[in-house]
């Protein structure tokens, strides 16, 4: 106790002597260890006025977030909205209607997946070779076209046990037997302007 009670009186007498100093003694006065830990700052008027701009495009963010909540109610609240989110198994459609708890949509079969990623396989040759066919000397087309080459085979190998009609099996075999064929062409005959090297029209899906 008697420990505490010294304790109070040395903390009472350092916050008196303090205050004394804030108002008889001048800032430079002051002993280096009482100086402010962070060090003087230094701002010109520009850095403050450039500052004081920049501040209306945070705030402006901070209103449109505001606003966006407000208007996602409103228009929620008084219109129906399908959102849908796309990818490569078909995506999800979602129903939004006002009152009403959301209803989305049933999955696409798996057939249709199937279907989709053999139809654009055909679409992802021309992302690959058209880039270069300005650019003949340029041969780093290569590897991802073998890369693709090696993914058509692995669909082919497989092709009779995906669970679709046997005739869509035969389709989905000619179109990327083509795509394997055009690959080839271009490996052989290296990429150029040439007709040898453009996609075939026989790739397109029989009716």
């Amino acid at each position: 106790m008697r420990a505490q009670s010294l304790l109070k009186r040395c903390a009472y007498a350092t916050t008196i002597a303090l205050m004394g100093l804030g108002t008889t003694t001048k800032s430079q006065d002051l002993p280096s260890y009482m100086a402010p830990i962070s060090g003087r700052t230094v701002s010109s008027p520009a850095d403050s006025a450039i500052k004081n701009v920049l501040a209306l495009n945070t705030a402006m963010f901070e209103l449109y977030d505001d606003a966006a909540k407000i208007f996602h109610g409103n228009i929620l609240g008084k219109h129906p909205v399908i959102l849908g989110l796309f990818s490569g198994a078909g995506g999800r459609f979602i129903l939004y209607r006002p009152g009403m708890a959301p209803l989305e949509a049933p999955p696409v079969p798996l057939v249709y997946q199937l279907l989709k990623s053999v139809d654009h396989s055909t679409m992802a040759l021309a992302q690959v070779a058209g880039p270069y066919l300005d650019n003949p000397a340029d041969q780093s087309w290569r590897d991802p076209m073998l890369a693709y080459r090696a993914r058509m085979t692995s669909a082919l190998d497989g092709l009779n046990e995906t669970p679709m009609p046997p005739e869509w099996r035969d389709n989905d075999r000619i179109v990327l037997q083509n795509n394997v064929a055009f690959i080839d062409d271009c490996l052989a005959k290296a990429l150029s302007r040439s007709p040898h090297c453009r996609p075939s029209p026989r790739n397109r899906r029989r009716s």
